[in-house]
């Protein structure tokens, strides 16, 4: 590669997912996208009953991996859906292709769910035994208040470069790329959303 994607993807997101698509292997996109879920793994043990059985430290290691595999199987599923739906509007990037440039596309929720974890071993097992309204009652940091801060940041970056990266790969405009983009957020959130009432159905 001709630079560094951690730092050219904030300015030149187009440039930097085709280059990432392009020149790195598919163990570069693994590491990223594993590295991105682990904010994930971190989030959904907060208020689990397990917290109280383990240490912060256990915890935390314990939310690593599983995070790390949520966030490698949450971008293939982004990767299939982009793929597909790209297709329909006309797009010709393949499956592989795509899950490279994921490896640029997730750079900034790599880098949130590594501020998500220095937050954490900062906050101790507050964090997974509170809700975030409880860690700001017992914390002079207002924590909760710089995870929205850092969660809305990297979120809307994320998009952007989505957009910008699907784009690029599939050879159309970002336009086109928002719109795979927000039909895939769309399909996910019903998809949440029947499961959720699903699994209300059966247990609740």
């Amino acid at each position: 590669m001709k630079g560094n994607p951690f730092l050219s993807v904030w300015t030149k997101p187009k440039k930097t997912v085709k280059e990432v698509a392009e020149d790195t292997s598919i163990w570069f996109a693994l590491l990223i996208t594993g590295i991105a879920g682990i904010s994930s793994g971190l989030s959904n043990l907060q208020g689990k009953s397990v917290v109280n059985d383990f240490s912060t430290l256990s915890l935390v290691l314990l939310s690593i991996p599983l995070g790390m595999l949520m966030g490698i199987a949450t971008a293939f599923l982004t990767t299939v859906s982009f793929t597909l739906i790209g297709k329909v509007f006309g797009g010709k990037s393949s499956l592989k292709v795509m899950f490279k440039g994921m490896g640029a596309m997730y750079i900034p929720r790599m880098i949130f769910s590594i501020l998500l974890l220095i937050i954490v071993l900062i906050a101790g097992e507050q964090f997974f035994i509170a809700s975030e309204t409880e860690i700001s009652a017992n914390s002079d940091f207002g924590l909760e208040i710089i995870i929205a801060i850092l969660n809305a940041i990297t979120g809307i970056f994320t998009i952007i470069i989505m957009s910008k990266g699907v784009g690029v790969l599939h050879q159309f405009s970002s336009w086109k790329g928002f719109a795979v983009v927000l039909i895939t957020g769309i399909l996910a959130f019903i998809f949440t959303l029947f499961v959720g009432i699903g699994g209300f159905m059966v247990f609740g």
